[in-house]
């Protein structure tokens, strides 16, 4: 029941085609058997199918109540679904229960989770490694791993590492879905600072600084992560405004052909597609200009042509290529960050001079 690439295009044509083609009807037109499709969003399927959908929240996020917004909504197409939680299964479960220490210094329950986790991805040398044994409980969950598809959804909450996305983005596929949760930062410090014992407003902004990006090859890098969502939910103490976002959400996985973007989702969507057409060897990015609900203009950053306009890729001869001596790619160096350079040095050159007059 949930999408897949194809089903907005073709019906099947087992659902369509009642017999192989007939003889040849008088006029010369052969007869192909084909029927009227029973109902509305026929060539959507009602076959069963696994999903899996990974939460990726800041610290102090409510994920307890995100997970239950979700299962509500799954219920409403039959899907039963499961829990796992990283934090309280996957590390668990590779580092060892004696490991764990008692929930009660809050501080230091949560500081030793986020170590473990480091740790683990350190020792296997592999930062998607909680994902991978997500995975694999998922796989042991499974009530029939050999036989007929469950209607059943995994939600695995909280990734903490854009490795662990494209890792489990490889596993399932189309199946996966990445859901983020934003929530005030101030409003989540609050939320641990009273949560547990022994967990102060300082040592809750402490521990909220490093979950969003450890320096540290190895550890947690929350915010990279976040920006690799499919959705994006915002937890704005309405309950009702984050349930319908999320019902919205799971009717978009489930292919609800009635669901059109915002005009804030298009303008994204659009801004997307504008920075496909930079080749800017240090990173690709592109931008729209809207006014009321219009949008004006779009742009993406890279090499303006000599004499006006844009390079494009052209046929050259036989092959669509861009030009010689066009973008940086084909002239070998970024002329950006070259011109930037030169700027730095010159600047920095009249130090000396200037100090010296003091």
């Amino acid at each position: 029941m949930a999408k897949n690439k194809s089903r907005r295009s073709v019906p099947p044509l087992l659902s369509i085609l009642q017999n192989p083609i007939q003889n040849p009807a008088p006029n010369g037109v052969p007869h192909l058997g084909l029927r009227p499709l029973q109902r509305a969003y026929e060539s959507y399927t009602s076959a069963p199918s696994e999903i899996v959908i990974g939460l990726v929240g800041p610290l102090g996020t409510n994920n307890a109540k995100i997970r239950s917004m979700i299962q509500t909504r799954l219920r409403a197409y039959e899907y039963e679904s499961q829990d796992i939680h990283i934090s309280k299964t996957i590390i668990p479960m590779l580092a060892g229960t004696k490991e764990i220490p008692p929930k009660s210094p809050r501080y230091e329950y949560a500081k030793a989770l986020i170590d473990l986790g480091n740790a683990i991805r350190k020792e296997t040398k592999n930062n998607a490694v909680l994902a991978i044994a997500a995975a694999a409980e998922i796989s042991r969950r499974r009530p029939d791993p050999q036989g007929q598809v469950q209607k059943r959804a995994y939600i695995i909450s909280s990734l903490k590492n854009p490795q662990e996305v494209e890792e489990l983005r490889k596993i399932y596929g189309g199946g996966f879905y990445l859901f983020a949760v934003h929530a005030d930062r101030e409003r989540r410090a609050k939320q641990l600072s009273t949560e547990g014992e022994g967990m102060s407003l300082d040592l809750a902004w402490k521990l909220l600084l490093r979950d969003e990006d450890e320096d540290y090859e190895y550890g947690q890098h929350t915010r990279d992560t976040f920006h690799l969502a499919d959705f994006f939910v915002a937890d704005e103490n309405n309950d009702d405004k984050l349930r319908y976002s999320i019902t919205r959400c799971l009717d978009l996985v489930f292919a609800n052909p009635n669901i059109t973007p915002t005009f804030n989702e298009f303008a994204m969507f659009m801004a997307f597609a504008a920075s496909l057409r930079s080749a800017d060897l240090s990173r690709q990015v592109g931008a729209v200009v809207t006014r009321r609900s219009e949008i004006l203009s779009t742009g993406a950053n890279d090499c303006p042509r000599a004499g006006g306009g844009l390079y494009w890729p052209i046929f050259i001869g036989d092959r669509v290529d861009d030009e010689p001596r066009g973008r940086d790619y084909k002239r070998g160096f970024d002329s950006n960050a070259e011109e930037r350079a030169k700027l730095i040095q010159r600047i920095v050159g009249r130090f000396p001079e200037r100090y010296s007059q003091k």
